[in-house]
């Protein structure tokens, strides 16, 4: 119970502490404070008491290239903040929540080969993700709210239907009648 209460309280408890300690002492202090692991010490602790120190010393050996990300992230973030508005909002909206989560879960619970199923299918996903972008982009301009966002998910669905039905023919031996 208290490896479960672990994973769920110790990355947020730390979020909210370098938020509190931001608000006193600035927003310097805050990103230096931001910058330490945060999130990933936490985790890392919870990984290695759960599978071991070998296991804990490969996620922090992951992590690493987990940073790369994050890092090209926060440079883009930079950059992108000079101008704020609907750019900076439009960046955070794909940020990889749901996708590290359920990559997370499904090594721990179904392996190596199971991840890269479930990553596989999430590039397939991306192209009514971005299908969905594309048409509210272009429909929030002549239409009303509803009405664009209706097209863009009829949109997503059209193109992602599309897709899967295209991998499922090119996936399938094509029979040759004589």
């Amino acid at each position: 119970m208290a490896v479960v209460l672990a994973k769920l309280l110790s990355a947020p408890a730390c979020v909210v502490a370098v938020s509190l300690a931001g608000r006193r002492w600035g927003v310097a202090v805050a990103g230096v404070l931001g910058g330490l692991p945060v999130v990933a010490g936490p985790i890392l602790v919870v990984l290695t008491l759960v599978h071991g120190r070998a296991f804990g010393a490969r996620a922090a050996a992951g992590t690493l290239l987990g940073l790369a990300a994050l890092t090209l992230f926060v440079v883009v973030y930079g950059k992108t903040a000079e101008r704020r508005g609907p750019s900076l909002s439009g960046l955070l909206a794909p940020f990889p929540i749901i996708t590290s989560v359920l990559a997370v879960f499904t090594h721990l619970h179904g392996g190596s080969g199971q991840v890269r199923v479930l990553l596989r299918s999430f590039l397939v996903g991306f192209y009514g993700f971005a299908a969905f972008c594309f048409v509210l982009a272009a429909g929030l301009d002549s239409l009303s709210g509803p009405a664009a966002f209706g097209a863009a998910l009829v949109a997503a669905v059209a193109v992602q239907s599309t897709v899967v039905m295209l991998r499922t023919r090119r996936l399938r031996p094509l029979r040759v009648e004589r």
